[in-house]
């Protein structure tokens, strides 16, 4: 009884293969790993970009110049572009609202968002 018990713990604890899913739940879970990808790319890009930004806050600045930081305006913009994405993004599942493949519509919009400002954000930094 045990050991059936640990066999099925096993396979439920398994990732599916995301080349051949095809159940809603395994579409999902894939969708949900690729999202969680991007978030990380997203993070390091980030972290990354806000190191520009403060060295230029400390080095760049012309006397006199009484703007706020970058530092400050590059938070602001990220807050404001999280609340876009994740309002945008549950409209999109919106097109399938109720239905099986809002979470995976919501998920690839997640996804599809948090890759293109991720390029964003590189850009602030790539070319330096």
């Amino acid at each position: 009884m045990m050991m059936i018990f640990l066999t099925l713990a096993a396979s439920v604890a398994q990732a599916p293969d995301c080349a051949n899913a095809v159940t809603t739940q395994e579409l999902n879970e894939c969708a949900s790993a690729e999202y969680e990808k991007a978030d990380q790319a997203l993070n390091a890009a980030w972290r990354e970009a806000l190191a520009v930004v403060r060295s230029q806050d400390k080095d760049d600045i012309p006397p006199g110049d009484t703007r706020p930081k970058g530092e400050a305006k590059l938070r602001e913009a990220q807050r404001a572009w999280i609340t876009y994405r994740d309002a945008h993004c549950v409209v999109q599942g919106y097109q399938a609202r109720g239905g099986t493949a809002e979470t995976l519509i919501n998920l690839g919009c997640l996804t599809s968002a948090t890759e293109q400002r991720t390029k964003e954000l590189q850009a602030l930094y790539e070319d330096r």
